[in-house]
Protein backbone atom coordinates (compact mmCIF):
# COMPACT_ATOMS: atom_id res chain seq x y z
CA UNK A 1 0.00 0.00 0.00
CA UNK A 2 1.22 3.52 -0.56
CA UNK A 3 2.35 5.22 2.55
CA UNK A 4 2.63 8.84 1.40
CA UNK A 5 2.18 11.73 3.32
CA UNK A 6 -1.36 12.74 1.93
CA UNK A 7 0.22 16.82 1.58
CA UNK A 8 -3.28 17.97 1.16
CA UNK A 9 -5.31 16.43 3.96
CA UNK A 10 -1.83 17.53 5.69
CA UNK A 11 -1.54 21.04 4.61
CA UNK A 12 -5.84 21.43 5.71
CA UNK A 13 -4.62 19.30 9.37
CA UNK A 14 -2.29 21.86 9.48
CA UNK A 15 -4.09 24.87 8.47
CA UNK A 16 -6.61 24.29 11.57
CA UNK A 17 -4.35 23.71 13.78
CA UNK A 18 -1.65 26.47 13.29
CA UNK A 19 -4.37 29.36 11.53
CA UNK A 20 -2.33 32.29 12.29
CA UNK A 21 1.09 30.87 11.24
CA UNK A 22 0.34 28.81 7.86
CA UNK A 23 2.51 29.74 5.70
CA UNK A 24 3.51 27.30 3.08
CA UNK A 25 3.93 29.87 0.39
CA UNK A 26 7.23 31.10 1.59
CA UNK A 27 9.28 31.34 -1.47
CA UNK A 28 12.30 29.30 -2.11
CA UNK A 29 15.12 29.32 -4.59
CA UNK A 30 18.43 27.13 -5.39
CA UNK A 31 21.90 28.22 -3.35
CA UNK A 32 23.61 27.35 -6.40
CA UNK A 33 26.84 29.37 -5.98
CA UNK A 34 29.83 29.73 -8.64
CA UNK A 35 31.16 28.26 -11.81
CA UNK A 36 34.89 28.87 -11.95
CA UNK A 37 36.05 27.68 -15.12
CA UNK A 38 39.79 27.69 -14.44
CA UNK A 39 42.28 25.60 -12.77
CA UNK A 40 41.45 22.03 -11.84
CA UNK A 41 37.93 20.34 -12.26
CA UNK A 42 37.62 17.36 -10.53
CA UNK A 43 34.53 14.64 -11.50
CA UNK A 44 32.69 13.29 -8.66
CA UNK A 45 34.99 9.94 -7.90
CA UNK A 46 37.85 12.22 -8.04
CA UNK A 47 37.72 13.59 -4.80
CA UNK A 48 38.13 11.91 -1.86
CA UNK A 49 35.32 9.94 -0.73
CA UNK A 50 36.97 6.31 -0.09
CA UNK A 51 34.55 3.81 -2.20
CA UNK A 52 31.71 4.49 -3.41
CA UNK A 53 30.23 1.80 -5.31
CA UNK A 54 27.24 0.81 -7.69
CA UNK A 55 23.96 2.08 -7.54
CA UNK A 56 21.71 -0.64 -8.16
CA UNK A 57 19.45 -1.37 -5.57
CA UNK A 58 18.93 2.42 -5.07
CA UNK A 59 16.43 4.35 -4.76
CA UNK A 60 17.15 8.11 -4.46
CA UNK A 61 14.97 10.99 -4.50
CA UNK A 62 16.19 14.25 -5.71
CA UNK A 63 13.58 17.56 -5.40
CA UNK A 64 15.05 20.16 -7.82
CA UNK A 65 14.42 22.14 -10.97
CA UNK A 66 14.04 19.87 -14.19
CA UNK A 67 16.72 17.50 -15.34
CA UNK A 68 17.86 17.02 -19.04
CA UNK A 69 17.37 13.23 -19.09
CA UNK A 70 18.91 13.40 -22.63
CA UNK A 71 22.16 14.23 -21.72
CA UNK A 72 24.47 11.62 -22.65
CA UNK A 73 25.78 11.42 -19.14
CA UNK A 74 22.08 10.71 -18.14
CA UNK A 75 20.37 8.97 -21.11
CA UNK A 76 20.88 5.50 -20.17
CA UNK A 77 20.16 6.13 -16.14
CA UNK A 78 16.92 5.39 -14.62
CA UNK A 79 14.81 8.34 -14.13
CA UNK A 80 11.60 9.20 -13.34
CA UNK A 81 10.69 12.72 -13.94
CA UNK A 82 7.11 14.18 -12.26
CA UNK A 83 6.63 17.81 -12.38
CA UNK A 84 4.96 20.21 -9.29
CA UNK A 85 5.62 23.36 -9.97
CA UNK A 86 3.57 26.51 -11.45
CA UNK A 87 2.85 27.25 -14.74
CA UNK A 88 5.77 29.26 -16.57
CA UNK A 89 9.31 28.37 -18.45
CA UNK A 90 10.96 25.66 -16.36
CA UNK A 91 14.96 25.62 -15.78
CA UNK A 92 16.92 22.33 -16.52
CA UNK A 93 20.71 23.17 -15.39
CA UNK A 94 20.70 23.03 -11.81
CA UNK A 95 19.33 19.82 -11.31
CA UNK A 96 21.09 18.28 -14.22
CA UNK A 97 24.28 18.94 -12.59
CA UNK A 98 23.06 17.93 -9.05
CA UNK A 99 21.69 14.62 -11.14
CA UNK A 100 24.76 13.95 -13.02
CA UNK A 101 26.81 14.26 -10.12
CA UNK A 102 24.72 11.25 -7.98
CA UNK A 103 24.34 9.10 -11.37
CA UNK A 104 26.02 10.09 -14.56
CA UNK A 105 28.05 8.48 -16.62
CA UNK A 106 30.20 9.30 -20.10
CA UNK A 107 33.17 7.16 -20.62
CA UNK A 108 34.05 9.07 -23.66
CA UNK A 109 34.64 11.95 -21.21
CA UNK A 110 35.83 10.77 -18.44
CA UNK A 111 32.98 11.53 -16.56
CA UNK A 112 31.39 9.26 -13.20
CA UNK A 113 29.03 10.35 -10.67
CA UNK A 114 28.88 8.65 -7.62
CA UNK A 115 26.06 5.92 -7.99
CA UNK A 116 25.47 4.67 -11.45
CA UNK A 117 22.83 2.55 -12.19
CA UNK A 118 20.52 3.87 -8.73
CA UNK A 119 16.79 4.73 -10.08
CA UNK A 120 16.24 8.26 -9.27
CA UNK A 121 13.05 9.79 -8.79
CA UNK A 122 12.94 13.46 -9.63
CA UNK A 123 10.45 15.94 -8.93
CA UNK A 124 10.67 19.53 -10.33
CA UNK A 125 9.45 22.44 -8.44
CA UNK A 126 10.72 25.16 -9.89
CA UNK A 127 9.03 27.66 -12.61
CA UNK A 128 11.30 30.97 -14.15
CA UNK A 129 9.89 34.07 -12.85
CA UNK A 130 9.56 37.29 -14.80
CA UNK A 131 13.20 37.90 -14.25
CA UNK A 132 14.19 34.54 -15.43
CA UNK A 133 15.36 33.56 -12.09
CA UNK A 134 13.80 29.50 -10.54
CA UNK A 135 11.27 30.05 -7.69
CA UNK A 136 9.10 27.73 -6.10
CA UNK A 137 7.45 27.77 -2.35
CA UNK A 138 6.71 25.08 0.26
CA UNK A 139 3.66 23.62 -1.02
CA UNK A 140 5.10 22.30 -4.71
CA UNK A 141 7.56 20.98 -1.92
CA UNK A 142 5.21 19.30 0.17
CA UNK A 143 3.62 17.65 -2.61
CA UNK A 144 6.80 16.43 -4.01
CA UNK A 145 8.06 15.11 -0.69
CA UNK A 146 4.53 13.27 -0.30
CA UNK A 147 5.44 11.67 -4.18
CA UNK A 148 8.70 10.56 -2.92
CA UNK A 149 7.05 9.09 0.22
CA UNK A 150 4.89 7.36 -1.97
CA UNK A 151 7.20 6.19 -4.12
CA UNK A 152 9.67 4.64 -0.69
CA UNK A 153 12.64 6.52 -1.40
CA UNK A 154 14.58 6.57 1.83
CA UNK A 155 17.10 9.37 0.74
CA UNK A 156 15.61 12.62 -0.56
CA UNK A 157 18.31 15.35 -1.97
CA UNK A 158 17.04 19.27 -1.63
CA UNK A 159 19.78 21.57 -2.78
CA UNK A 160 17.17 24.32 -2.03
CA UNK A 161 17.18 26.73 0.58
CA UNK A 162 15.20 29.50 2.07
CA UNK A 163 13.01 30.76 5.08
CA UNK A 164 11.31 28.59 7.66
CA UNK A 165 7.85 27.33 7.02
CA UNK A 166 5.92 25.45 9.89
CA UNK A 167 4.07 23.33 7.55
CA UNK A 168 7.07 22.18 6.03
CA UNK A 169 8.89 21.23 9.05
CA UNK A 170 5.70 18.93 10.43
CA UNK A 171 6.23 17.65 6.82
CA UNK A 172 9.80 16.80 7.23
CA UNK A 173 9.50 15.75 10.73
CA UNK A 174 7.03 12.96 9.90
CA UNK A 175 9.04 11.96 6.64
CA UNK A 176 12.05 11.44 9.68
CA UNK A 177 9.65 9.59 12.07
CA UNK A 178 8.89 7.49 9.13
CA UNK A 179 13.06 6.09 8.51
CA UNK A 180 13.32 8.48 5.24
CA UNK A 181 16.31 10.64 5.46
CA UNK A 182 16.43 14.48 3.90
CA UNK A 183 19.47 16.40 2.95
CA UNK A 184 19.97 19.54 2.07
CA UNK A 185 22.23 22.37 1.45
CA UNK A 186 22.53 25.05 3.89
CA UNK A 187 22.92 27.96 1.25
CA UNK A 188 25.71 30.17 -0.21
CA UNK A 189 24.88 33.21 1.84
CA UNK A 190 28.06 33.89 3.06
CA UNK A 191 29.16 32.78 6.59
CA UNK A 192 27.54 35.83 8.54
CA UNK A 193 24.31 34.86 6.81
CA UNK A 194 20.88 33.24 9.19
CA UNK A 195 20.28 29.95 8.68
CA UNK A 196 18.21 28.57 5.52
CA UNK A 197 16.15 25.82 5.18
CA UNK A 198 15.06 23.07 5.24
CA UNK A 199 18.61 22.71 6.05
CA UNK A 200 18.31 24.35 9.54
CA UNK A 201 15.51 21.86 10.87
CA UNK A 202 16.49 19.17 12.69
CA UNK A 203 15.07 16.54 11.02
CA UNK A 204 17.27 17.19 8.11
CA UNK A 205 20.68 16.65 7.58
CA UNK A 206 22.58 19.90 6.67
CA UNK A 207 25.70 19.62 4.32
CA UNK A 208 28.53 22.56 3.36
CA UNK A 209 31.32 22.58 1.11
CA UNK A 210 35.01 21.92 1.28
CA UNK A 211 37.07 22.52 -2.07
CA UNK A 212 40.13 19.80 -2.71
CA UNK A 213 42.21 21.29 0.15
CA UNK A 214 39.20 20.88 2.49
CA UNK A 215 39.30 24.11 2.76
CA UNK A 216 35.88 26.05 3.46
CA UNK A 217 33.86 27.48 0.55
CA UNK A 218 33.63 30.99 1.32
CA UNK A 219 30.35 31.72 0.61
CA UNK A 220 28.99 28.59 2.30
CA UNK A 221 25.91 29.64 5.52
CA UNK A 222 27.44 28.30 8.92
CA UNK A 223 26.43 27.56 11.93
CA UNK A 224 25.26 25.17 14.41
CA UNK A 225 22.78 23.51 11.88
CA UNK A 226 25.40 22.45 9.56
CA UNK A 227 26.30 18.19 10.05
CA UNK A 228 28.87 17.72 7.26
CA UNK A 229 30.97 18.65 4.79
CA UNK A 230 31.74 17.44 1.28
CA UNK A 231 33.61 18.54 -1.74
CA UNK A 232 31.59 21.47 -3.57
CA UNK A 233 33.90 23.47 -5.01
CA UNK A 234 34.89 23.26 -9.21
CA UNK A 235 33.10 19.91 -9.18
CA UNK A 236 32.42 19.08 -12.66
CA UNK A 237 29.01 18.27 -13.33
CA UNK A 238 26.75 18.15 -16.62
CA UNK A 239 25.06 21.13 -18.15
CA UNK A 240 22.14 20.98 -19.28
CA UNK A 241 23.16 21.89 -23.15
CA UNK A 242 25.07 18.82 -23.34
CA UNK A 243 28.44 19.94 -22.13
CA UNK A 244 30.16 19.44 -19.23
CA UNK A 245 31.06 22.47 -16.70
CA UNK A 246 32.46 23.24 -12.76
CA UNK A 247 29.67 24.03 -10.66
CA UNK A 248 30.55 25.23 -6.85
CA UNK A 249 28.44 25.56 -4.38
CA UNK A 250 26.49 24.12 -1.08
CA UNK A 251 23.80 22.52 -3.77
CA UNK A 252 26.63 20.37 -5.11
CA UNK A 253 28.16 19.58 -1.94
CA UNK A 254 24.88 17.76 -0.87
CA UNK A 255 24.48 15.20 -3.20
CA UNK A 256 27.74 13.63 -2.60
CA UNK A 257 26.00 12.92 0.84
CA UNK A 258 23.05 12.24 -0.33
CA UNK A 259 25.04 8.69 -2.24
CA UNK A 260 26.89 8.07 0.22
CA UNK A 261 23.71 8.19 2.91
CA UNK A 262 22.12 5.87 0.16
CA UNK A 263 24.83 3.81 -0.30
CA UNK A 264 24.84 2.65 4.16
CA UNK A 265 21.15 1.86 3.25
CA UNK A 266 21.56 -0.48 0.19
CA UNK A 267 21.94 -3.58 1.96
CA UNK A 268 18.88 -2.80 4.48
CA UNK A 269 16.28 -4.95 3.81
CA UNK A 270 13.54 -1.44 3.34
CA UNK A 271 15.53 1.32 1.78
CA UNK A 272 13.55 3.26 4.46
CA UNK A 273 15.70 2.57 7.22
CA UNK A 274 18.68 4.58 6.18
CA UNK A 275 17.87 7.15 8.69
CA UNK A 276 18.17 4.29 11.51
CA UNK A 277 21.23 3.13 10.40
CA UNK A 278 24.70 3.69 11.89
CA UNK A 279 25.94 7.32 11.91
CA UNK A 280 27.94 7.85 9.13
CA UNK A 281 32.16 8.00 8.90
CA UNK A 282 33.34 11.45 8.69
CA UNK A 283 37.07 12.99 8.85
CA UNK A 284 36.94 15.91 11.13
CA UNK A 285 37.89 19.24 9.54
CA UNK A 286 38.64 22.52 12.03
CA UNK A 287 37.95 22.18 15.70
CA UNK A 288 37.52 19.54 17.18
CA UNK A 289 34.84 17.95 17.59
CA UNK A 290 31.41 19.50 15.92
CA UNK A 291 31.91 23.16 14.57
CA UNK A 292 29.96 25.36 13.13
CA UNK A 293 32.25 25.65 9.67
CA UNK A 294 32.34 21.94 9.16
CA UNK A 295 29.56 20.04 11.41
CA UNK A 296 31.11 17.04 12.25
CA UNK A 297 33.68 16.80 9.44
CA UNK A 298 34.04 15.79 5.92
CA UNK A 299 31.94 12.88 4.95
CA UNK A 300 33.40 9.95 4.49
CA UNK A 301 32.87 6.14 3.60
CA UNK A 302 35.75 3.99 3.87
CA UNK A 303 37.45 5.39 6.53
CA UNK A 304 36.30 5.61 10.35
CA UNK A 305 35.63 8.26 11.70
CA UNK A 306 37.24 10.24 14.17
CA UNK A 307 35.26 9.73 17.85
Amino acid sequence: PREALDALDALDALEDALPAAFDYNHIYDLPEGERPSDGKNPSPTDVELGATGTGRGIRLGVIDTLPNPDHVSLKNQAITIRDFADKGQRDRSHATAVVSILVGEDPAADYSGLIPGAQIYAANIFSLDKSGRPQTNAFAMIRALDWLAGENVGVINLSIAGPPSDALETVLQRLAERGHQVVAAVGNDGPAAPPLYPAAYQSVTGVTAVDLNNRPYRRANRGAHVDYAAPGVRLRAAQSDGHYDAFTGTSFATPVVSALFALQAKTASDARNAATKPAPKYLDLGEPGRDTIFGYGLIQLAREHNP
